[in-house]
């Protein structure tokens, strides 16, 4: 069997069990998860001079030291924010987060074709964050798969994983790494929920 990893990013996949109405941008419904299981995690959190974030607001698949994977979602209507957007790799539990020890983003770079809604399933949610410090992974390249045209079989496993809610009514997400397996639902021809 074929392991596929999908992190902080929810292109053409969709949680198991999932309807309609349960299609959302964040990981709900997941499991504890180990970082050394993901060594390419990251996080994504906002930090300025005076104030930061305790939570991250979305998570990224590092690339290289320099690049990083994550949704349009995340930053798409948020671009002022971004030069204050750091990146901490590896955070299994959120309160080990330390101010001031991470790389900020200085660039980013997202589909033209990107639809940030809901209701259109948000094609194309995808981007790509440049840093300005050395995340400290080296190269990651060869652990995605970026083939565009690929054909996925039903023997191929799916997962997301990031800082989300263990149950969809949750108030705050949980602050440890969660994993949650997804279903591949074709677009080709549009999609039936």
């Amino acid at each position: 069997m074929k392991r596929k990893l999908t992190v902080g990013l929810l292109a053409s996949v969709v949680a198991l069990g999932a309807n309609a109405n349960d299609i959302s941008a964040q990981i709900i419904n997941g499991t504890p998860a180990s970082v050394a299981n993901y060594t390419n995690f990251a996080s994504l959190y906002v930090e300025t001079d005076t104030q930061y974030s305790t939570r991250s607001f979305c998570g990224a698949t590092v690339i290289n030291d320099y690049y990083v994977l994550t949704a349009a979602h995340c930053i798409v209507g948020h671009e002022s924010i971004l030069p204050h957007v750091t990146v901490p790799l590896g955070l299994e539990d959120e309160s080990t987060f330390i101010p001031g020890s991470y790389p900020r983003v200085v660039e980013y770079h997202f589909p033209s074709t990107y639809v940030d809604s809901e209701v259109a399933l948000w094609p194309d949610d995808i981007a790509i964050l440049k840093l300005d410090n050395p995340i400290g992974t080296g190269d990651l390249y060869s652990m995605l798969n970026f083939s565009r045209d690929r054909d996925y079989d039903s023997n191929d496993v799916f997962t997301a994983v990031g800082h989300g809610k263990q149950e969809h009514n949750e108030a705050v997400n949980a602050p440890n790494l969660l994993e949650a397996p997804l279903d591949l639902v074709s677009t080709k021809g549009g999609i039936e929920l």
